[in-house]
């Protein structure tokens, strides 16, 4: 039985350990973000990372670039695409993707 308590009381701490150490998460202000780290509005990817991580979650590369298409053709997609799911890409990721797929259709 003294094994069992001593497993709870083990489990229990960690528990707390791990609850204490959620908790105490930054609390950055933009007054604290140095100057050289990026905004929270601009992207940390690529055109091409964007892709992979978003696009190429439903179709693949072959398949975007199967046809070719004009800026306004790789917008008018995008947006069709934004509003199915609205929350896949913030506006500055949006036009990185759209340039990434014109310049693979070139």
């Amino acid at each position: 039985m003294t094994g069992k308590k001593h497993l709870l009381v083990f489990a229990l701490l960690i528990l707390a350990a791990m609850w204490l150490t959620g908790c105490s998460g930054s609390n950055n202000t933009p007054e604290d973000t140095p100057p050289n780290s990026p905004s929270v509005n601009e992207p940390t990817l690529t055109g091409a990372e964007l892709v992979e991580a978003s696009c190429v979650r439903c179709h693949t590369l072959d398949r975007l670039t199967s046809q070719p298409r004009d800026d306004a053709a790789w917008h008018q997609l995008a947006e069709r695409m934004l509003d199915k799911s609205p929350d896949l890409l913030t506006s500055a990721e949006y036009e990185l993707v759209v340039a990434y797929l014109l310049e693979q259709d070139q």
